[in-house]
């Protein structure tokens, strides 16, 4: 099975197919109407000219969950915490940290403003039993990766904004983390957890990969500037 596209031209709609090392599109971006990526699982980034997919790179990971680009620059990332970035000429290649052989990347989504002001949402699995799964969210600002950890233990699965200081990361139940790239807060964090809730605002710098215990009795009633309060949600 090959992954498909479904494409809209002066005819309407038609599904193309990707390519044969694609089985599965996870992601697409569009730079022209003749210049799309489509991230896959089996880590292709397939391109299209206009006519032909084709592959641009196949990335060292099992599968891509995201894509996003600006300009001539694409990101694509996924699995193993893999990033590709595409410059316009050529494909970079890099890894987000571990610190242990357990430690398991999956980054779920991408979204920037610029080719230098990008997010990414995911989350990092570490121990191997039991395992747990610790939400991230990481801002490239042209020459690396900042990266911000929550200790929520939830998934982040998706990531969104309308401005550089308005973006929403999401979780897999009902977490709602604003964050800001210019002083890197997190607040008006919102969780469910298994049978408890928890609402509140967690205010103030959060370095990356901090250890859990450094962010407990850092609610406050004052979070990031600008940031909603959306506490009512969940009660």
């Amino acid at each position: 099975v090959w992954g498909g596209v479904a494409r809209r031209g002066e005819g309407g709609w038609a599904l193309e197919l990707a390519a044969p090392r694609c089985r599965e599109v996870r992601a697409l971006w569009a730079a022209a109407a003749d210049d799309v990526f489509a991230a896959c699982d089996g880590g292709a980034v397939m391109r299209w000219d206009g006519a032909t997919w084709r592959e641009a790179i196949k990335l060292p990971t099992p599968t891509l969950h995201a894509g996003w680009g600006n300009g001539s620059v694409v990101f694509a990332a996924g699995e193993d915490g893999v990033i590709g970035r595409f410059d316009g000429v050529a494909w970079d290649v890099s890894w987000l940290p571990t610190t242990d052989e357990y430690d398991d990347w999956v980054v779920a989504d991408l979204w920037g403003t610029a080719a230098d002001d990008v997010f990414f949402a995911g989350h990092i699995t570490r121990g191997w039993y039991p395992p747990w799964d610790y939400p991230e969210v990481g801002h490239w600002d042209g020459d690396s990766w900042t990266i911000t950890e929550l200790e929520s233990g939830i998934p982040l699965t998706s990531i969104h904004g309308v401005t550089p200081n308005s973006v929403f990361a999401l979780g897999s139940t009902a977490e709602t983390v604003p964050a800001s790239p210019a002083d890197r807060r997190a607040s008006s964090i919102i969780c469910r957890e298994f049978f408890s809730t928890c609402s509140g605002r967690i205010t103030g710098a959060l370095p990356p990969h901090a250890p859990a215990g450094s962010r407990r009795g850092a609610a406050s009633a004052h979070g990031a500037r600008g940031a909603p309060d959306l506490s009512d949600a969940v009660r």
